[in-house]
């Protein structure tokens, strides 16, 4: 899951400082500067955690859950990817769920630490 915060140099999905920008940007539009995205995405999870079905609750269980909650609600990535320009071309190739489930840890990651 960290491919996209330390990619290799020739690759086109590199996060510059330019594109750091730009997803705070989009962060900012998400949470309008309220929240930390994995407190927005969190909340459910934290409903989840206390459910009366009893819902697995290991740490692996609540990351996975983090993951599939923050790409279900980010539209899976679509305005982070709209403001970087990535996979911008209707008939080009599409995101793999790999790579979108890693965008948006490199996104939440980026929220909570900026640098």
């Amino acid at each position: 899951y960290w491919e996209l915060l330390s990619p290799p140099k020739d690759s086109p999905f590199e996060l510059t400082e330019k594109n750091r920008a730009l997803i705070r940007d989009v962060i900012e539009e998400e949470t309008g500067g309220e929240l930390p995205l994995v407190s927005l995405y969190g909340h459910a999870l934290k409903l989840e955690s206390f459910s009366a079905d009893k819902l697995p609750t290991s740490q692996g269980y609540r990351l996975t859950r983090l993951i599939d909650i923050a790409v279900s609600s980010a539209n899976n990535g679509h305005a982070f990817m709209t403001a970087l320009g990535w996979f911008a071309d209707e008939n080009g190739p599409k995101p793999t769920e790999q790579f979108i489930e890693q965008l948006m840890i490199a996104v939440m990651l980026l929220d909570l630490d900026p640098e």
